[in-house]
């Protein structure tokens, strides 16, 4: 490796205190003396770092040199090639000119073949649309247990009223307890109540039954989501986790408990 001696530029106007010129090249010294010393013991890490702080100092070209060699031991190729460029570049008539384009030369070589290995990675994004199948029966779910409630509602309400006016004629005395004697006006209202009523019960029953029927029916429909990717490639699909139901009843004193349970 050269060794840089000789005397140095000035220091950089504007420092905040003005360096004489023998004290730039006693720290350049130092820095190059640091940096032999760390090569010769193998901390090629330390000697490149020296060397480019004594470069940093003097501008000495010869030190381009031991930064380089510095790096060609580390196998920084990259840093390596920039120094022997640059030392070349600055000194073009220098007696190791040839030495320094043959490692040059090499080391180039060592990239090139590091660029070749190395797999080019492409990173591709496609957006992809997830798009769930429509549920008919859900919806036929919804709509006849929402109108099964109205008409358990509906149902319940003439009942009361009914039952209501029954025993407020009882009280009043306009009809006997058999109620043969009501008159024939209040005979016919009870009894297009009573049909109203049996119409009410039966209709609420079969809505119930179908809302029962299109709750079983959503269930073990396949849950199958469907992937468009819209950028015109294939179609997935992908099964999703199965939708669990229940359905239980218990007897009671004067009928049976249906009960229905599942996840939407």
């Amino acid at each position: 490796m050269a060794l840089v001696v000789g005397a140095l530029a000035l220091a950089a106007p504007g420092v905040a205190r003005a360096q004489t010129v023998e004290e730039t090249d006693l720290q350049a010294r130092n820095r190059f003396q640091a940096g032999r010393e760390a090569f010769a013991r193998g901390d090629f890490i330390a000697a490149a770092e020296a060397f480019q702080e004594a470069y940093a100092l003097s501008q000495r070209p010869q030190l381009l040199y031991n930064l380089g060699t510095s790096y060609e031991r580390l196998h920084r190729w990259e840093e390596a090639a920039s120094a022997f460029r640059r030392y070349l570049d600055a000194l073009p008539e220098a007696p190791d000119h040839q030495e320094v384009t043959a490692r040059l030369r090499m080391i180039e070589v060592e990239l090139e073949h590091r660029r070749e290995r190395s797999p080019e990675v492409v990173v591709v994004e496609r957006r992809v649309e997830v798009v769930t199948p429509p549920r008919p029966w859900r919806t036929a779910f919804w709509i006849a247990g929402s109108v099964s409630v109205v008409a358990a509602g509906v149902t319940l309400s003439l009942g009361l009223i009914s039952q209501a006016d029954f025993n407020g004629h009882l009280a009043s005395g306009g009809c006997a307890q058999t109620g043969s004697g009501c008159p024939d006006s209040v005979v016919q209202d009870f009894q297009r109540r009573n049909v109203l009523l049996n119409v009410g019960l039966v209709s609420t029953g079969l809505l119930a039954a179908a809302t029962v029927t299109f709750f079983v029916l959503d269930s073990m429909r396949p849950p199958v989501a469907e992937v468009r990717i819209p950028a015109g490639g294939t179609r997935d699909a992908r099964r999703a986790r199965p939708r669990r139901w229940a359905l239980g009843a218990a007897p009671l004193a004067d009928g049976a408990l249906l009960t229905v349970g599942g996840a939407f």
